[in-house]
């Protein structure tokens, strides 16, 4: 008789415990207007495919998602903002390129995050085909030699890219082919 009022003594216990706690409900996803940070220029061709991913966005998911321009640093500016940003989905970025490959490659030092650890890629919106071009006269004849005459001669190979601004240049950093 002890053994079953233990075990009916201990159910209660369960059953009690089970119903005076509170239903905890997560809230619904999105509960707030959710923020899209763009980190090129005003008007520039990325601002205005935010824009555009922002609008169709906000309708599936029936919030409304608010552009926020912040340009700079080759588009890490932008980016660094959304990776060290609360991880709860109401911090969005419309990134490229740059933000997650170019400017860790020809210049780690000023990117302060990592893309791989700091960021999650939601979804591919677009592509842009890039190239390499050299002078029609210049002594490589594929992608390969030119790597390997970059890696001999330090200092001595100058790239351009869209990020850094029309008018700069950088040195070649580092590259691992």
């Amino acid at each position: 008789m002890k053994r079953f009022a233990s075990i009916i003594g201990f159910l209660l216990l369960v059953v009690g415990l089970i119903t005076s706690v509170p239903a905890v409900q997560a809230q619904p996803y999105p509960n707030r207007p959710i923020q899209l940070i763009i980190p090129g220029t005003a008007g520039s061709i990325i601002d205005i495919a935010g824009r555009i991913v922002a609008e169709e966005l906000g309708q599936i998911l029936g919030q409304q998602v608010i552009c926020v321009v912040k340009p700079g640093g080759g588009f890490t500016l932008g980016t660094d903002f959304v990776a060290r940003s609360k991880k709860d989905g109401y911090t969005l970025t419309y990134t490229n390129s740059p933000a997650i490959v170019y400017s860790r490659i020809l210049n780690p030092e000023t990117v302060p995050y990592d893309p791989d650890k700091d960021l999650e890629p939601l979804g591919f919106h677009s592509s842009v085909v890039s190239g390499v071009a050299v002078q029609a006269n210049a002594p490589w004849k594929d992608f390969r030699e030119l790597v390997d005459y970059a890696k001999n001669n330090p200092g001595k190979l100058r790239v351009s890219t869209p990020a850094w601004g029309p008018r700069t240049t950088s040195s070649w950093r580092s590259y691992s082919p």
